[in-house]
């Protein structure tokens, strides 16, 4: 027995994917909630599609109330992502927290926020974590960059900081210690008709026009314990991670759309990148 909206709005789509001669959906863990099944999916490109560049990572869901980067992820892979089958051989998780986007909370079942518990010293992982975390370590390989699809919400302020400090605009995070290799401000001039957050300041991040380069513009100190899963992936198989992030007061379209532009203008200037 599975719960509806994971059925009907993540799964049933992804029932559609393996008829696409491009993907292969695979399961990576199955989860149990008050007697409901909740399985956990990835999609991968098949093997025979070799890229010339490399493997990029996308996830979404990982807060189960953050429901626009699920929907893109799955729009992207239904009309977009044929588009860049010869430069990269796609990784995606579509909703890490199935649990979480049943109930429409931004944690797991426990209340436990996921993007929290990535951390090196977490000696109890959830195990929506546990599993994602036994997936990579299996496959082995090596991302040129991930990209992690989240939302700013007015009604999950994060500790700390009121809701007057809840950006009402788009903003993305870039993870890259090797400063030839960021792509941010590219990124950023490509994102047409999508207003981005001016202010100095997200979370006491340093913001420059909608883009927060980590490491130096780091100064939130639960970001910096390293306990996010895209921390995790630049410990553990990436030296490049982005992580958008659409504000959910905008509506679910607009979201989605604003998402989808993100993924698309990171791929079209990676392929530009390294055609150098």
């Amino acid at each position: 027995m599975l719960h509806s909206r994971y059925q009907k709005e993540v799964l049933h789509r992804l029932d559609l994917m393996p008829k696409e001669a491009h993907l292969e959906t695979k399961l990576y863990g199955e989860l149990e909630f008050e007697g409901v099944e909740f399985p956990l999916y990835k999609v991968v490109t098949r093997d025979e599609y070799p890229p010339k560049i490399g493997n990029v990572l996308i996830s979404a869901g990982t807060h189960g109330d953050e429901e626009a980067g699920v929907h893109a992820v799955l729009d992207f892979m239904e009309d977009v992502l044929p588009e860049y089958l010869d430069n990269f051989k796609f990784h995606i998780f579509p909703c890490v927290n199935p649990i979480g986007f049943e109930r429409r909370t931004r944690g797991d079942r426990n209340g436990q926020d996921l993007n929290r518990a990535f951390g090196p010293l977490n000696q109890s992982p959830p195990p929506e974590v546990l599993a994602i975390v036994k997936s990579l370590t299996l496959e082995g390989q090596r991302y040129i960059s991930s990209i992690d699809l989240h939302e700013d919400s007015p009604f999950q302020v994060v500790p700390g900081f009121s809701t007057e400090k809840v950006p009402t605009d788009f903003y993305f995070y870039e993870c890259c210690p090797v400063k030839e290799r960021r792509i941010g401000k590219v990124i950023l001039s490509r994102l047409d008709g999508i207003p981005t957050c001016k202010d100095p300041e997200i979370y006491d991040d340093k913001n420059e026009g909608g883009l927060i380069v980590y490491p130096e513009g780091c100064s939130n100190g639960v970001y910096a314990a390293g306990s996010t899963f895209d921390a995790y992936l630049l410990r553990e198989f990436s030296d490049h991670a982005l992580i958008s992030e659409t504000p959910m007061g905008w509506d679910l379209q607009r979201r989605i759309s604003a998402q989808i532009q993100f993924v698309r203008s990171t791929l079209d200037i990676l392929i530009q990148r390294a055609a150098r």
